[in-house]
């Protein structure tokens, strides 16, 4: 069950079989000005089902989510053998739902207020089930409780996902630190300042990377206990230059980075930093600018 089924890039949308794979849709999304913003670390390897299922995201869900907000409809089989598509529960009033699905609308009804204000408010959640939002406008929604329940709840044969348009600029900043402590309280600063991505590559990877490519032993400090990939992208080439320069000065007015860099990317470059994280991606980055 690994087939892409429809791209529509009128309507910005996909839709697909779970074992579909995020790399194959880059590919088939190329010169279509059109990306799906949730990137793991797994990258190519990331099949769509595996990344509903767990809801996941990368470094840039700082700006553009977790899976859980693009995903449209999806067909699922529930324990009974029975298959049911989430946008005909969003459409049913709660006295055409099957029995189980009322219980579970009457349980979200009856605790709504603890379920809406005892979740920290942070932007990734995944302790447990997923429950806030799941009654909208009287109407069931399954598409978020679904998203982070790793198959527990139901086994997903199709899903639809939204696209987004695909920013056309985008700068990087790559800063070193001497301990996690500083990084974590650049980040704090940073977040504000709204970047697309940000993405630490912390010690014991660099280590990595330095003794497996030799062509980067040298690029890479040795001497710094992690880094931070701060990226900033839009439309304008001019603003993501000068949201790159005001990071690089906040983090030098702080004292705060042992070493900072700066590059604005092509788009080649960019696809190469999205599409490949992990040691792979401290490769393509890394290499860009040191």
């Amino acid at each position: 069950m690994n087939r892409l089924i429809k791209i529509d890039g009128d309507k910005n949308y996909f839709e697909c079989e779970p074992g579909y794979r995020f790399g194959e849709l880059e590919a088939a999304l190329r010169g279509k000005d059109l990306f799906f913003p949730p990137a793991p670390s797994s990258g190519e390897y990331a099949t769509f089902g595996g990344m509903y299922g767990t809801n996941a995201s990368g470094s840039q869900s700082v700006k553009y989510g977790n899976v859980a907000d693009y995903i449209l409809d999806a067909e699922v089989v529930l324990s009974s053998g029975n298959l049911i598509t989430l946008s005909d529960i969003v459409a049913r009033p709660y006295d055409r739902l099957p029995e189980n699905l009322k219980n579970l609308y009457t349980l979200y009804a009856r605790q709504s207020q603890k379920i809406e204000t005892s979740y920290p408010p942070i932007r990734y959640n995944s302790s447990g089930y997923n429950l806030r939002g799941l009654v909208q406008n009287d109407r069931l929604d399954l598409t978020r409780l679904l998203a982070g329940s790793e198959g527990t709840l139901g086994i997903v044969t199709r899903l639809k996902f939204r696209l987004a348009p695909k920013p056309l600029h985008d700068s990087l900043v790559v800063a070193g630190f001497d301990d996690i402590v500083s990084s974590a309280k650049a980040v704090q600063k940073i977040l504000p300042m709204g970047p697309s991505g940000i993405e630490i590559l912390e010690k014991s990877l660099l280590q990595l990377v330095r003794e497996n490519d030799p062509g980067l032993k040298d690029k890479i400090p040795g001497d710094v206990d992690n880094i931070l990939l701060i990226e900033f992208d839009g439309p304008d080439a001019q603003t993501c230059v000068h949201q790159a320069q005001e990071v690089q000065q906040l983090l030098e007015s702080e004292g705060l980075a042992a070493s900072i860099r700066m590059a604005v990317s092509d788009e080649r470059v960019k696809k190469d930093i999205a599409a490949d994280r992990g040691c792979s991606g401290a490769h393509g980055s890394a290499g860009t600018v040191f």
